[in-house]
């Protein structure tokens, strides 16, 4: 058995599910359909209806590709892991139609507003089987020089399971499809469990990843932040060395993924023919940072002449413009960077006490802006004595999360973050997610906000079918950091 057999087996109870693919197929298709039956069930590889005209190299690559793009289009596509992160937390204020409930932190089916998680669940996990069957194909049928792709193939893996576990309540099961046409169904993981293996799987994708620095590079970032997320802060700092500061990876949204109607970039075109999803928070909740009147020079956002739908459909009072952040362009979300390899090595650095040294490394990294993913036009002014040296242990916490807040806006972290904050650093909920008055107060559905940290499992109340019997929905309450 393979280290990341042990890995997985050790946190989780599975066990061969006896259903033949076509039932898996008719389950597939079925969720795609309703939006909810299904969710749970990993799809067939991608093309399996013509399994001969993939057995081959270029079957292979292609199965690749198109697993990529699934799980690209469920990280960054409308209504998916990136914007249910920034709904949840500070980052983006939406008060009105189908998704406002997320944006009011209440996760659960309410009247006519669903579970919104659905969505980017069944992609994730989609995308994360599809990789998983494509890696053995090409494993199988490509050329020695295709070994890099099997690395990236696990290092995305390692990345589906990291947002399946910042972004959802404890609960989530891992299934895969058997190269024998079986299922092997997943139980419940535990939060801690599911970062496991995503560390694991950037262990493997670091033995695969031949002499691709992209691969090393997205690997080691994947590994630090899996690290860091369950508290082995020196460990993270040791990975996240390896990966240089220019270092970024994208994901490539898309225009319009077979499938789904839900994977359009969410940076890239309005939801609505007349309007667009969301407008940046701005001390959002009372408790959220100033990301547009901080005029920060790492989040410069350019106003468009196309409203929100906030204003289209609820507020008519307060005119609101679509800020698009700059550093977006129409197709690609920048989900692992250098910049995020910098401020693990410093955050753990102020978890040492080496109060000094974080200084510096924050310091260092606002000076080679430039040369950052970001490409500023200069560098940043240094932080000063009273924001690092010279202030309290909890201000100190307060900028580094500052720091990465504006480092990393819209990319997937910031609810990663923020539960963070109370797992590890003892915060409160309401001391670091939005609350009291609901912000889209035009909304009479919701006038406060709820409590939620997490997304919800799919419920009942969603329409859930699932052919896993080992499926219990979150086992943690979603208020749970």
């Amino acid at each position: 058995m393979s280290r990341i057999m042990r890995e997985t087996h050790a946190v989780q109870r599975s066990f061969r599910g006896g259903r033949a693919a076509l039932s898996i197929v008719a389950l597939a298709g079925t969720a795609a359909a309703t939006g909810c039956g299904g969710i749970l069930d990993v799809p067939p590889p991608a093309g399996v209806q013509a399994a001969s005209a993939l057995q081959n190299r270029s079957g292979a690559i292609g199965m690749y590709t198109t697993a990529k793009n699934r799980l690209f289009g469920a990280i960054g596509g409308a209504e998916n892991i990136v914007e249910l992160g920034g709904l949840m937390t500070d980052e983006y204020v939406f008060a009105v139609r189908d998704i406002a409930n997320i944006d009011a932190r209440r996760t659960a089916k309410i009247g006519t507003y669903g579970e919104r998680g659905n969505t980017a669940l069944q992609g994730v996990l989609a995308g994360r089987s599809q990789l998983q069957t494509a890696e053995r194909s090409i494993r199988q049928y490509g050329d020695p020089g295709d070994q890099w792709m099997r690395g990236e193939a696990y290092a995305l893996v390692g990345y589906a399971e990291l947002y399946l576990a910042e972004t959802f309540c404890a609960g989530v099961p891992l299934s895969r499809w058997l190269p024998d046409g079986g299922v092997e169904y997943g139980g419940a993981l535990s939060t801690d469990s599911l970062l496991a293996i995503a560390a694991a799987h950037f262990d493997t994708a670091l033995t695969l990843a031949d002499t691709s620095g992209v691969v090393k590079s997205l690997a080691n970032l994947g590994l630090a932040r899996a690290r860091l997320d369950r508290g082995q802060f020196d460990a993270a700092k040791t990975a996240a060395a390896a990966v240089p500061t220019g270092f970024v990876y994208n994901a490539e949204i898309p225009t319009q993924y077979v499938g789904s109607g839900n994977d359009i970039n969410m940076y890239s075109k309005p939801a609505y023919s007349n309007c667009t999803y969301f407008n940046p928070g701005d001390h959002e909740g009372g408790t959220g940072l100033g990301f547009v009147s901080a005029n920060d020079p790492r989040l410069v956002f350019q106003t468009t002449t196309t409203k929100t739908c906030d204003y289209q459909f609820g507020n008519t009072t307060t005119p609101a413009y679509y800020l698009k952040p700059v550093k977006f362009g129409p197709t690609l979300i920048p989900i692992a960077t250098g910049a995020e390899a910098r401020l693990i090595q410093a955050e753990a650095a102020l978890r040492a006490g080496q109060v000094p040294e974080w200084r510096d490394r924050l310091n260092a990294l606002r000076d080679s802006a430039p040369q950052t993913y970001l490409l500023a036009a200069s560098a940043m002014a240094p932080l000063t004595a009273d924001s690092t040296t010279g202030a309290s242990g909890t201000l100190q916490v307060d900028v580094m999360f500052r720091e990465r807040a504006f480092w990393l806006f819209g990319t997937g972290t910031r609810l990663g973050d923020l539960r963070r904050l109370i797992r590890q650093y003892n915060r409160t909920a309401e001391s670091v997610f939005p609350t009291g008055t609901y912000a889209g107060g035009t909304n009479a559905t919701f006038t406060t906000y709820g409590a939620d940290v997490s997304v919800t499992l799919p419920t009942a109340a969603s329409g859930l079918v699932t052919d896993n019997p080992n499926y219990q929905g979150c086992t943690a309450p979603t208020t749970a950091g």
